[in-house]
């Protein structure tokens, strides 16, 4: 008999109208209050004080905290030290390296998970009984009121569970996934540090070379202006020598923008203040697109990326997760179980008390029909999200394949765009060269020698930013057909 408490319905308006007014409804006042005065300031300081004791703890969290914590500067790096660095501190990569530890921890719960299920339960119950009415006579003089103890071990262990196993085959094939991924993080990391590293270069050349320029540039102002107050020339060439310099000054300008936003990404990549990059030798992959033939360099794409390399898995494991799903729907688990429970009762109806100690041992069959676990058909699910997979992997090795023929034919562009600026820069040297000795001999005045010297400056910014740019395809060729950039620039 079901006993219903008149109290019930008042009690649980209560508890609603609690919950109420313990939530606090965002409303203008209160926005307008945060945008002014910021979080709340007790809150922020419990925070700040937990997230001490958290990092300051003797553990693998504190111990990495403490790693972590200082930042080196680095003026003048260059692009190995760099790339050590960011292997050490970047955070994508740091991300996948603990995403390794997760995927073992993983696997070795989804072992535990087929291994015996012990739990312990004490319990203790104060047990109040009335025999309102019964027709046994025995029962009618039931009125007590005792304890209950209760001691229970117990054991279940799966004997077939094929969803279970199909979690240990996931598992595994998860950790390998994980590697992968590490393996992506590191090559990622390093061609967006290669990349950013040639920009940063390419700028910082750039306004050394377009400076010198302007030095150039003003010097001719001067000759003009000389020429013009003697009465040999007009002001036109001195407009125009002054809206050169304009021009060169904001490309200067530009180009400092360019370097100090690409060594704040060099910073935020390896995990510490750049503050300058050096100018060292660069990498020379002279003949790359020659010696990598079209269908090599898609063939390693498709067999190295670590792109594809993890699409692939991915797509692995989103079957494996299907036919895991399908054994969960419909697949029949047996199990076998025991207990020990022992029951020491104060008091009974019958107003003695008892100790009891009962033993359970069995097997359970459990046949899943329809809807057994209550979410309808995990299968339907998992089968679409296998042909999405499946769509996504080719859909990545298409994208990678053009990317990659694209890429070298970009190479082979810039190639001779980079071979022609450099015979550009040689020629233009030689001619200031012959310049400055027909001077030096009197053979010609010095105001033509500023002309083939800022000929000569150009030629070399010019050669520079092809050279850079050249580079820049190289390193991402080599990414896209996955080989190592590290081990490239030794």
């Amino acid at each position: 008999m079901r006993v219903k408490l008149p109290f019930a319905p008042l009690l649980l308006v209560f508890v609603l109208a609690g919950c109420d007014g313990l939530t606090d409804k965002a409303n203008e006042e209160s926005l307008q209050a945060i945008l002014q005065n910021g979080p709340d300031a007790e809150g922020l300081a419990k925070n700040q004080e937990q997230l001490n004791t958290a990092l300051n703890r003797d553990d693998a969290a504190g111990r990495l905290a403490s790693e972590l914590s200082s930042q080196r500067t680095r003026n003048s790096a260059d692009l190995s030290s760099l790339m050590e660095a960011s292997l050490e501190r970047n955070a994508a990569i740091g991300r996948a390296a603990q995403g390794i530890n997760r995927a073992q921890a993983d696997r070795l719960n989804a072992i535990f998970g087929y291994l015996p299920q012990v739990s312990i339960t004490f319990q203790q119950d104060n047990l109040s009984q009335k025999v309102i009415s019964s027709d046994n006579q025995v029962f009618q003089l039931g009125n007590a009121s005792y304890g209950v103890s209760t001691q229970r071990v117990e054991i279940a262990q799966p004997i077939v569970d094929l969803s279970r196993i199909w979690s240990i085959r996931i598992a595994r094939s998860a950790r390998t996934l994980a590697e992968i991924e590490y393996t992506k993080a590191v090559k990622d990391t390093m061609a967006e540090v290669f990349d950013t590293y040639m920009i940063a270069y390419q700028a910082q050349q750039r306004v050394g070379l377009l400076s010198e320029r302007l030095e150039l540039l003003d010097r001719q102002t001067q000759a003009a202006r000389a020429q013009t107050e003697a009465g040999q020339a007009d002001d036109i060439g001195v407009q125009t020598s002054l809206s050169d310099q304009s021009s060169l000054a904001a490309e200067i300008a530009f180009e400092r923008s360019r370097l100090a936003t690409a060594l704040g990404t060099l910073s935020r990549l390896s995990g510490t203040r750049v503050r300058s990059i050096g100018t060292g030798s660069l990498p020379s992959p002279n003949g790359a697109a020659r010696r990598l033939s079209e269908d090599r360099a898609v063939a390693l794409g498709m067999e190295e990326n670590p792109s594809i390399m993890a699409a692939a898995f991915r797509t692995v494991m989103s079957d494996l997760e299907n036919r895991k799903q399908r054994f969960a729907d419909f697949a029949p688990v047996l199990s076998a179980y025991a207990s020990l429970e022992k029951e020491d009762r104060g008091n009974s109806r019958f107003g003695g008390g008892s100790v009891t100690e009962d033993q359970t041992i069995g097997i359970r069959l459990t046949i899943p029909v329809f809807n057994a676990a209550g979410t309808g058909m995990a299968s339907l699910t998992s089968g679409v999200n296998t042909r999405l997979s499946v769509v996504e992997y080719f859909a990545l090795r298409d994208e990678i394949a053009a990317r990659i023929i694209s890429t070298r034919s970009q190479i082979e562009a810039l190639e001779e765009a980079q071979q022609n600026a450099a015979q550009a820069a040689q020629e233009a040297r030689v001619a200031l060269q012959r310049s400055q000795s027909r001077v030096n001999s009197g053979e010609a005045a010095g105001f033509a020698t500023l002309s083939h010297a800022l000929r000569a400056v150009s030629a070399e910014e010019r050669a520079v930013f092809y050279q850079t740019e050249y580079l820049r395809a190289w390193g991402q060729l080599q990414y896209l057909t996955g080989a190592s950039l590290r081990r490239a620039i030794r």
